[in-house]
């Protein structure tokens, strides 16, 4: 599969402390999990990917050209964000705020247009949320929000679409549709760069696992070879047991039983 971006012994941090170091990874086409324990830096590392934090040391390439030489207008017509975490300030309909995922293809002084409310609308269906357009935005839930920020990305129409924990405040119904979505983007041609503490959702829709550990990227390979019982024992503290459901299409992870040697 084609490199999409290329990192390059990358170094990020804040005031010249790297809080991770030398990262070599090729993110190609297709869905890339990005895994790691709390304070790992993967949410500084992704806004250095975005060239919204300035990387201490390394190289970026985005399609095969450094990062250094993209235009802000032209990151933003290619580079989709969805952060994990959004303060609502002004009640802005759901539609206006999908809408505003429209502005880099806008030029200067101009409102949105007919088919740029289109695509806001066909980007909110696609994730069941076109009965919320006329809402106010500070008056939905945690996890309405994140959906809808999901759905501004998408009408950005990104090349690379950059998630940081895009599923982390929505219930268990909501995040198998944000996967589903996210592998059926994937599909379409899109990369997508995203970060989990759910192993499980690589295991489900990830073409490519990334393990961020102590400052370090400590494997990159496909989820079955880098979610290993050994692995997770290494990064997060605990002993799994890692199996096929009957009937399931992937593999799952679960918490080995003190009790029950085999995980029984």
């Amino acid at each position: 599969m084609a490199v999409a971006f290329a990192l390059d012994t990358v170094s990020v941090g804040y005031r010249d402390a790297p809080i991770v170091s030398d990262v070599t990874l090729d993110i190609a086409e297709g869905v890339t999990c990005l895994l790691g324990p709390n304070g790992a830096g993967k949410t500084t590392l992704f806004k250095s990917m975005l060239g919204l934090l300035p990387y201490a040391s390394g190289k970026m390439r985005l399609l095969d050209r450094p990062l250094s030489e993209w235009r802000r207008k032209d990151l933003a017509q290619t580079m989709g964000y969805v952060p994990q975490a959004h303060a609502a300030l002004f009640p802005f309909s759901v539609l206006e705020v999908v809408l505003m995922g429209r502005t880099p293809h806008l030029a200067s002084y101009r409102s949105p247009s007919g088919a740029d409310e289109d695509i806001a609308r066909q980007s909110l269906d696609r994730l069941g949320l076109l009965g919320l357009a006329d809402r106010a935005y500070t008056e939905l839930s945690g996890g309405e929000r994140q959906l809808v920020l999901i759905a501004r990305a998408l009408a950005q129409k990104p090349r690379i679409l950059i998630m940081d924990e895009p599923t982390a405040s929505l219930d268990y119904g909501n995040q198998m549709r944000v996967l589903d979505q996210v592998r059926a983007l994937a599909d379409d041609g899109m990369t997508v760069l995203l970060s989990t503490h759910h192993p499980d959702h690589a295991l489900r829709i990830g073409d490519a696992v990334a393990l961020i550990f102590n400052g370090r990227l400590h494997a990159h390979g496909t989820p079955r070879d880098v979610l290993t019982a050994d692995m997770m024992r290494m990064v997060y503290g605990v002993d799994v047991v890692i199996g096929a459901l009957p009937g399931a299409a992937s593999s799952s992870i679960a918490p080995r039983s003190k009790e029950h040697p085999n995980g029984a």
